[in-house]
């Protein structure tokens, strides 16, 4: 992914509010969620999903709160 692409996808997600769809649950910024892969700790959201380290990614993030997966995509709101 370009860093322009990056940027705009930062800047959006600034904008936008940040919520578990099921539960309602709003991520502070910690690095809860770890890559199956290389074990890295990261957050999710300021990733949009994919590892720092290595890239891996993924379409659903389980809720911190709930432990429930959804499509990442859904925790997006305007």
């Amino acid at each position: 992914m370009s860093k322009a692409i990056q940027s705009e996808k930062a800047t959006k997600k600034k904008q936008q509010r940040i919520r578990c769809p099921i539960c309602g649950w709003q991520p502070d910024g910690k690095p809860y969620w770890a890559c199956e892969k290389c074990l890295t700790t990261f957050d999710t959201f300021k990733t949009h999903a994919h590892c720092p380290t290595c890239d891996n990614s993924w379409h659903y993030t389980q809720c911190i709160a709930c432990h429930k997966q959804s499509p990442h995509d859904k925790w997006y709101e305007n």
